[in-house]
């Protein structure tokens, strides 16, 4: 009689987001054992783009898929919405396949959600719809850098509270992740048997882009418009208001202590006039942007 062979077990695709700084490339070390993997110490996240980290776990081939920082301060709305657009509808990992869950690591050294961790948390609930919410595990990291388990359990409830709440009531997993090889195995487990439950994560950005390619008309492409809009309407009253602010342009030849104030107001009138300029050309230029993107 031949040898009996173990049956293959499926692949499992897995999408590794969070904050810049939150610990992903640490986390994909520590589960895949690859210490080759880029950590980043500065404010910059080391991955801008989407980097594949394959390995086996139970038996299991994982393809851990790092993500660029998701709430880097220098990347758009727009930025992230089409790079995961085109990661989702045209390329390699999820053109055939689909993700089997996502992990979510999220810092807790800030005691309060800020307003770009809301846009962003927003961001991603339109890309992934609440029928994708039990496919996710969020953990939180960076609990050495608070004083107390009380500490801890005030900043993860307030998060909750402020941020997941509506996921966590339909599904999504919340735990902590303490910076070490068996707590992040724990997680990778977490998905594995979400998978095994569920089967695999179906993001509403997929349904959406398979019934009308541009980006645009998805749930997350109306909501990044919108708030550009939104921008754009406030800038340009802005700069309204600040063209009917506009001094007296001083003679040059003026060298009394008045004409100095005068060409010192001038110059911060003109710098204020030209940043606005600036911020509104990049808001259109997002908007039109937006508007071309089709998958």
């Amino acid at each position: 009689m031949g040898q009996r062979t173990e049956t293959s077990k499926p692949e499992i695709l897995i999408a590794l987001l969070g904050v810049t700084g939150a610990g992903k490339t640490t986390f994909a070390r520590l589960v895949s054992g690859d210490t080759s993997l880029k950590v980043g110490h500065s404010i910059h996240s080391c991955t801008q783009e989407p980097e594949v980290v394959r390995f086996k776990f139970s038996g299991y081939p994982i393809v851990l898929i790092d993500t660029p920082g998701f709430d880097d301060d220098s990347r758009s709305d727009v930025e992230i919405l089409e790079e995961l657009a085109a990661w989702m509808a045209q390329h390699g990992h999820l053109k055939h396949k689909q993700l089997d869950g996502l992990i979510l690591l999220h810092p807790i050294t800030v005691l309060r959600a800020g307003g770009a961790e809301r846009k962003r948390t927003r961001l991603l609930k339109n890309i992934l719809g609440p029928q994708a919410y039990k496919h996710i595990v969020i953990a939180t990291t960076m609990h050495e850098h608070l004083n107390s388990e009380a500490d801890i359990n005030e900043r993860v409830d307030g998060r909750r509270q402020e941020l997941w709440g509506d996921m966590v009531n339909q599904g999504t997993k919340l735990v902590q992740h303490f910076n070490n090889k068996e707590s992040a195995d724990n997680i990778i487990d977490m998905i594995i048997q979400i998978s095994k439950k569920l089967g695999k994560l179906r993001s509403l950005l997929q349904d959406e882009l398979a019934r009308d390619p541009r980006l645009i008309e998805t749930t997350a492409g109306k909501d990044v418009k919108k708030q550009l809009e939104e921008e754009i309407r406030k800038v340009t009253t802005q700069l309204e208001q600040n063209r009917g602010k506009r001094p007296r342009k001083p003679l040059k030849r003026d060298k009394s202590q008045a004409g100095i104030t005068a060409r010192r107001a001038w110059r911060d009138w003109r710098d204020d006039q030209k940043e606005l300029e600036e911020k509104l050309a990049m808001l259109q230029f997002r908007l039109k942007r937006l508007n071309s993107l089709s998958y």
